[in-house]
């Protein structure tokens, strides 16, 4: 005799909603008490809200991939499915969190699968951070721009200078470099960062540290 133990939904297209993944688990958790595995497809954009209706409605597996990949625009990605859960819904996996970035530029050298600089929760530009408001917010409370902190999830703050920036992210950079400065010259130091990026430079560490030693 042969004995079922899982109910396997597959949005193979990904082309259901999260409210018809909710109405669909919930009709079978009516009659089945097995285990309900959820495999879902993100060719609109909602794997991962898919999965997690499914999960809050009563499907108990999620089939999922680092980084999201799969066939056509993936499956529901791990990194983002873990987060989610922990941070928005209060339910946490008990995964180390800590080696998320890791793993995703793990899988991203032995896949040559670039992993898109915007992608939530492991992309570089997550927690880069420019605009001065944006960085002087940051700065008082990490929370105003930034949904959890960069190390949860082994990332770090990038506070970038350019053309948008303020003296606070001037001020948050000589501090990190040890530099000592008038507070008088900082408002010339942002003219010439702002001018130098407004030609298409990158003004990192070193271009600052240059920029300083003139003034």
């Amino acid at each position: 005799e042969r004995k079922v133990d899982r109910v396997h939904i597959a949005d193979t297209v990904g082309a259901i909603t999260p409210q018809g993944m909710e109405y669909l688990i919930k009709e079978l958790r009516k009659d089945i008490k097995i285990d309900i595995n959820l495999h879902c497809h993100n060719d609109f954009g909602m794997a991962q809200q898919n999965a997690i209706s499914g999960l809050l409605a009563g499907a108990n597996i999620v089939e999922t991939t680092i980084n999201g990949i799969g066939e056509r625009a993936g499956n529901t990605p791990l990194e983002e499915l873990i987060m989610s859960l922990k941070v928005l819904y209060g339910i946490d996996l008990e995964f180390n969190t800590e080696l998320i970035k890791k793993i995703s530029k793990t899988v991203e050298m032995y896949t040559k699968i670039e992993i898109p600089f915007n992608k939530p929760i492991v992309g570089k530009n997550i927690f880069k951070h420019e605009s001065g408001i944006h960085v002087d917010g940051v700065i008082k409370n990490p929370f105003t721009y930034e949904p959890f902190s960069p190390k949860i999830v082994g990332q770090e703050r990038n506070l970038v200078l350019g053309k948008h920036s303020g003296s606070k992210a001037i001020k948050s950079k000589l501090n990190q470099f040890g530099i000592k400065i008038k507070e008088n010259k900082i408002p010339e130091i942002l003219k010439i960062v702002k001018e130098t990026s407004e030609n298409g430079n990158i003004i990192n560490d070193n271009i600052l540290k240059e920029i300083v030693e003139k003034i």
